[in-house]
């Protein structure tokens, strides 16, 4: 027949007979070209789609993202916190919250740079100023001694007595401005022991004694002794400051009285006098460094303004609290907790 077919053959075994199927070449062919443009055209149609659906979620995709540098670029992350929209996507919402989250950190912690910042030049503005105070003084009776304008002996040792003051004041605010210091940045190498605080708040107050008896003061102390492990000198300058402040801001004859015990596992002390007391607006500031009530009266009063600060970072650094009440012209009661006690009194 002079054609190329696709040949089949069956064998019927029930019939015993051989069905035989042909097809030319030439129709399977002409299928083939009748089908490919429908095919091919099926093909450029599906990618079309497939490429406008890829992009349209692709920029769906990006857009989010996009939107979320250009947040990040126009925020001003040091005085504003990240915002961002609400997307349609759940996976961008961990994404976002930890951005906002840390730009609210981060905020915070600017924030609180800022200010120490003003602390920092506050405090270094202040201790100059209080240094340049017993210098100026020094200075002012060293001149006075060196140009002989005083040839009495006596005039010259009043002056002399005066250097010598504003000498050990200027040496005092110094020792207490690089114990806050040391306080403050945790690098004061401290040496703990066992101490019985009721013989050391004895000692303190003998040593306070002269300037109770210029004052008239009643002192009434009614201490438990127990021990406690910690720095002497934490505890010492505790009792100290706290007390020393009950006697310069008493009235005379006033009255000062010191409880020292322990509370279940905390050591407490607290010092209240019948002083001239403080004003409400001033007892948020009265644990700054040099922050003192009533400046006229403060120049006529010796004093660093720093034993409160010091009081505040010695609680502090023991995790304990303090606490502070006060009523002008009725006086004042300062109580501090330490959880600092030893439960038994050791031989060594």
């Amino acid at each position: 027949m002079q054609r190329s077919y696709l040949y089949v053959a069956d064998y019927e075994e029930d019939n015993q007979t051989i069905v035989r199927l042909a097809m030319p070449f030439d129709g399977l062919s002409q299928s083939i070209s009748i089908l490919l443009a429908p095919f091919l055209f099926s093909i450029a149609v599906s990618f079309m789609v497939v490429f406008i659906l890829s992009k349209k979620m692709a920029n769906e995709i990006v857009e989010p993202f996009k939107d979320i540098t250009n947040t990040i670029n126009s925020t001003d992350i040091s005085k504003e916190v990240l915002s961002f929209h609400k997307y349609n996507y759940p996976e961008l919402y961990g994404i976002t919250d930890a951005l906002t989250k840390m730009s609210e950190e981060n905020k915070k912690y600017l924030e609180r740079l800022e200010k120490e910042k003003k602390v920092r030049q506050e405090f270094f503005s202040n201790a100059s100023h209080e240094l340049k105070t017993p210098l100026t003084s020094i200075r002012g009776y060293t001149e006075l001694i060196r140009s002989h304008t005083i040839q009495d002996s006596a005039q010259i040792d009043t002056c002399l007595d005066c250097v010598l003051k504003e000498s050990d004041h200027m040496t005092q605010l110094i020792n207490d401005i690089l114990t806050i210091s040391k306080l403050e940045t945790e690098e004061m190498q401290v040496t703990y022991s066992h101490i019985q605080v009721k013989k050391l708040l004895d000692s303190v107050v003998e040593t306070l004694k002269p300037q109770i008896e210029a004052m008239h003061l009643n002192v009434y102390v009614n201490a438990t002794e127990f021990t406690v492990f910690a720095s002497l000198d934490h505890i010492k300058g505790i009792f100290y400051n706290l007390i020393s402040n009950a006697i310069k801001y008493n009235k005379q004859n006033g009255r000062i009285d010191v409880v020292l015990k322990r509370n279940q596992k905390n050591m407490y002390f607290s010092v209240e006098d019948t002083g001239v007391g403080i004003a409400q607006e001033d007892q948020s500031r009265i644990f700054q460094r040099f922050y003192r009530v009533d400046k006229q009266r403060s120049k006529t009063i010796p004093g660093t303004g720093l034993g409160l600060s010091i009081v505040k970072h010695v609680v502090y650094y023991y995790q304990g609290k303090i606490h502070l009440t006060s009523k002008e012209d009725v006086g004042t009661k300062i109580t501090v907790e330490l959880p600092i006690i030893v439960k038994e009194n050791p031989e060594n």
